[in-house]
């Protein structure tokens, strides 16, 4: 079992709402891809990493995969997990 699937087992059983966010750097890691959002309005203009809601049946990496493929056209193969945010229940992050 690798660390990503210990991740997306423990979500699953806590029943957390799942979202991924992805960051794809350029090789010298002086550049990285960001959106600009348009909705929700609140967030409208604001830049932002590329991604989205887990959908049900879905893991972590093919969430982001799918996601950033959506967003940017891009298809990236190789993602790498370094970062697990959790949030107590109900909380609002901005």
């Amino acid at each position: 079992m690798t660390a990503f699937e210990r991740v997306d087992d423990i979500d699953q059983r806590l029943g957390a709402a799942q979202y991924v966010c992805g960051f794809l750097f350029s090789v010298d890691l002086t550049h990285v891809v960001l959106i600009r959002k348009l909705r929700p309005q609140w967030q409208r203009g604001k830049l932002n990493g590329i991604g989205g809601k887990i959908e049900d049946g879905e893991t972590w990496l093919w969430a982001m995969w799918r996601e950033f493929r959506e967003e940017t056209g891009m298809a990236v193969a190789d993602w790498q997990l370094f970062h697990v945010e959790r949030f107590p229940a109900g909380a609002v992050v901005h």
